[in-house]
C-alpha cells in the first residue's frame, strides 16, 4: 500500500519555494548518450526557464551518462520535467525524474487525526521547518498514514532521522511510534489540513513527544516498532526468496536450453556421420561399377595359350 515502509521515499510537490534555485528545482536526468554535453543540455533545458549549474557525469564504460540539472524555479523544474521526460537527445531517450532533496524527512505510520499543522509543529523541535505536509487520498482526502517534512537545513533532516531511529517519537496519544526516513521528490497535489479533521469527525488528541522509558506508553511504542521491524524483514526475505526463485529457474532454463543445444549437435553429427557412410558407400559402389565396365575389356585384349 501507499503508506508501506521502502527506502527510497516519495517527496510531494506542495513544497514550492520562491526561493532561486533552491533544492527543490533540481532536476536528475539519466541515460544521456556519452558524446552529449553540458552545453546540449542547457540548450535543451533552457525554454523552460533559467538554468543554474548542471553537473554531467560521464559513464563511458556504459555508453551513457547522468546529470544533474537546477532550474531557476521549481515552476522552470515542471514544466521541463513534463516537457522532456521521454524526448530523444543523440538518439537516446532522456528520462527526467526530481533530483533528491536532502532536507527532506519521510514520516510513516502516521495516525487518522495528525494534520500538516500538527506535523510541522512536533518536527520543529528538530530545528527549522520550511514546509509540511500529510499525504492524502486523491479521492477521499483522507490520510494515506505518511507525510513529509522540508527543514531549512540538512543537518536538521539528519538529526530528525537519527533521533527518531534511535527513540520512540510518538505524535499522538497513540504508542505507535512514527519512522522517518530520508525522501525524494515526486507527484503529489495536496495535504490534511485542520479543517479536514472536523470534515470527517476526527477529533485532534495528544502531543508530540517521546516515549518514556518504564513506562507502559514505551512498552507499547516498542512493540509496535518490532511488529514494524518485523514486518519489513518479512517483506525482505520474501523478495530474496523470490530472487532466489528467479535466480534457479534462469539456471534451470539455462542447463535445459544447454541440453536441448547438445541434443541438436550430437544429431547433426549422427546425421553428418550417416550421410558421409552413404557418400562413401555411394562412391565405393561407382568404383565397383567402373571396375565391371573395365574388365570386359580387359579380358577381350588377353592371347589364349
Amino acid at each position: 500500500g501507499d503508506s508501506e515502509y521502502s527506502s527510497i521515499h516519495i517527496m510531494p510537490l506542495l513544497f514550492l519555494s520562491s526561493e532561486k534555485f533552491a533544492s527543490c528545482a533540481k532536476l536528475f536526468a539519466s541515460n544521456i548518450a556519452s558524446e552529449a554535453t553540458e552545453e546540449d543540455l542547457r540548450t535543451l533545458f533552457s525554454p523552460f526557464g533559467g538554468v543554474g549549474e548542471i553537473q554531467l557525469t560521464k559513464k563511458t564504460e556504459a555508453g551513457r551518462s547522468f546529470a544533474f540539472v537546477s532550474m531557476d524555479y521549481r515552476s522552470s523544474a515542471e514544466k521541463a520535467k513534463q516537457a522532456l521526460h521521454g524526448t530523444e537527445l543523440k538518439g537516446r531517450e532522456l528520462a527526467v525524474r526530481w533530483a533528491i532533496n536532502n532536507t527532506t524527512v519521510w514520516v510513516g505510520d502516521l495516525g487518522p487525526t495528525v494534520t500538516d499543522a500538527l506535523l510541522k509543529s512536533a518536527f520543529s523541535q528538530f530545528g527549522e521547518v520550511n514546509h509540511a505536509v500529510v499525504v492524502t487520498d486523491a479521492q477521499t482526502h483522507r490520510s494515506k498514514g505518511y507525510g513529509f517534512v522540508e527543514f531549512a537545513k540538512v543537518a536538521c533532516a539528519r538529526k530528525a532521522v537519527h533521533t527518531g531511529n534511535e527513540k520512540l517519537f510518538l505524535i499522538t496519544s497513540s504508542p505507535r511510534p512514527v519512522r522517518i526516513e530520508m525522501a525524494r521528490l515526486d507527484n503529489v497535489e495536496d495535504g490534511f489540513h485542520e479543517q479536514d479533521l472536523q470534515k470527517f469527525g476526527l477529533p485532534g488528541d495528544g502531543d508530540p513527544r517521546f516515549a518514556l522509558p518504564n513506562t507502559l506508553e514505551f512498552e507499547f511504542a516498542m512493540k509496535w516498532r518490532e511488529l514494524s521491524q518485523r514486518h519489513e524483514a518479512e517483506k525482505q526475505q520474501l523478495k530474496q526468496l523470490h530472487a532466489e526463485e528467479q535466480r534457479q529457474m534462469h539456471t534451470m532454463q539455462a542447463a535445459f536450453f544447454k541440453q536441448q543445444v547438445e541434443k541438436l549437435k550430437r544429431l547433426e553429427d549422427v546425421s553428418r556421420m550417416q550421410q558421409q557412410q552413404q557418400q562413401q558407400g555411394l562412391m565405393q559402389q561407382q568404383q565397383q561399377q567402373r571396375m565391371m565396365q573395365q574388365m570386359p575389356t580387359a579380358l577381350g585384349g588377353m592371347r589364349p595359350f
